[in-house]
C-alpha cells in the first residue's frame, strides 16, 4: 500500500498502509492507534470516523474510514475554511490555498465540529500539565 501525504511543502509518498503510518507516529508518544481511538470514543461517545489527535500540530479528521484502501484524513490545523457549494458538497480551503471538494457538506461540518470538541477538551485538561494534581 502507498500513502500520499500532502503538506505545505508538497506531496510525500510512503510505501506503508495509512494505519501503519499512524501507528509509527503514535508509538514514540507511548500510545497506540487503537488506544487513541478507543479513549476518544469513550470520552465523546463517538461511534465511527473518530478524529485522531497525534500532537499539537496534527489532529486528523477522517473523511473516509482509516482502514479503507481509499482512506482520507484532513488535518484540522491545515484548514482555513469550509464552505457549502452546489449539490450539498463541501469545499475545504487549506491554509496553503489548495482546495478539496467532498460530498456531503453536513457530514464534513459535523466531522470538523467533532475535532474542535477534542481540541477544546485537550485545552481544558492541559491546564494540569506541570502542576501537581490534587483531585486524584
Amino acid at each position: 500500500m502507498r500513502v500520499h501525504i500532502h503538506t505545505t511543502e508538497g506531496e510525500v509518498i510512503r510505501d506503508i498502509s495509512f494505519t501503519g503510518l499512524l501507528k509509527k507516529w503514535l508509538y514514540p508518544q507511548l500510545t497506540t492507534l487503537e488506544g487513541r481511538i478507543e479513549a476518544t470514543k469513550r470520552v465523546f461517545h463517538f461511534k465511527a470516523k473518530v478524529p485522531i489527535w497525534i500532537d499539537g500540530a496534527h489532529l486528523l479528521i477522517p473523511m473516509v474510514g482509516i482502514r479503507s484502501e481509499r482512506s482520507l484524513c484532513v488535518n484540522y490545523h491545515a484548514i482555513a475554511r469550509i464552505e457549502a457549494i452546489e449539490d450539498q458538497k463541501a469545499q475545504i480551503t487549506f491554509i496553503n490555498h489548495r482546495r478539496l471538494i467532498l460530498r456531503q457538506y453536513p457530514a464534513v461540518q459535523r466531522a470538523y465540529a467533532r475535532a474542535k470538541m477534542i481540541l477544546d477538551h485537550l485545552d481544558s485538561t492541559h491546564a494540569y500539565v506541570g502542576e501537581t494534581r490534587t483531585d486524584l
